[in-house]
């Protein structure tokens, strides 16, 4: 054997990287953050905020105000109202024009105004009426 001949233990071959047979690897696609749902919640809790402050004005209306409720076999109604003014109502199975309602309180004064729609009811409805003061 030759010194110059070299062992094919002895050859060192040069590295090749190895590349993957087929495609190549793709990375997952990430879901994209849904600014869409971020939108709905937005809306969702400026509706919930608006329906809270809702129901604190209406309670706090409704407990501080005299109450003039009445109930009848045709419907039943609670006008609310305080000192000056008629400051609301509820009302089943009746209508109440509360703009209409008020200026003609405004103009007779809120006594007379209930003791009128008290009257009225009675007579008119069929039904009776009951002052709570607040």
């Amino acid at each position: 054997m030759d010194n110059n001949q070299l062992n094919n233990d002895q050859v060192q071959q040069p590295e090749v990287p190895v590349q993957p047979i087929g495609p190549e690897p793709v990375q997952p696609v990430q879901p994209k953050t849904n600014g869409f749902k971020k939108v709905l919640m937005i809306i969702g809790g400026v509706i919930v905020a608006v329906i809270v402050i809702f129901v604190i004005i209406f309670t706090f209306v409704s407990g501080t105000s005299n109450k003039l409720i009445c109930k009848s076999d045709k419907g039943n109604i609670t006008i609310m109202y305080n000192d000056d003014t008629i400051t609301g109502y509820t009302a089943k199975n009746m209508e109440y024009d509360l703009d209409g309602q008020k200026e003609i309180a405004n103009n007779i004064g809120i006594e007379k105004y209930i003791d009128q729609f008290d009257e009225w009811f009675e007579t008119n409805i069929g039904g009776t009426c009951t002052i709570k003061n607040k």
